[in-house]
């Protein structure tokens, strides 16, 4: 009896909606990091310029105060669109022979 109550809960309805929760949680923190990894990556390779080119330090930090600035903002533009991308549903797409099928019914 014990056995058929955890077996029902581990694969039943409670199961299904625990992994969509966790599903979802992971994605969130998937895209919590996007527009600071975006933001770094620019400011790492802004800084790495500023050293070649031996620029004053700072003119250097005023660069890379606007860089951060600009890729911060460009990082939450592309999470609000990887967000969108990922919480869609995909789309029923129609085969030839749906296709097809719906023109027979029409004719008939």
């Amino acid at each position: 009896m014990l056995k058929s109550t955890i077996h029902t809960w581990m694969f039943g309805p409670a199961a299904q909606s625990l992994q969509a929760f966790m599903k979802g949680m992971v994605i969130k923190m998937r895209e919590r990091y996007i527009p600071a990894f975006i933001m770094l990556i620019a400011a790492a390779i802004t800084g790495i310029i500023n050293i070649i080119n031996d620029v004053d330090k700072l003119t250097g930090l005023k660069r890379l105060l606007i860089v951060i600035v600009i890729f911060y903002i460009i990082g939450l533009i592309a999470k609000k669109i990887i967000k969108i991308i990922l919480t869609q549903k995909p789309k029923k797409v129609e085969t030839e022979e749906n296709q097809e099928e719906e023109s027979k019914d029409k004719e008939i």
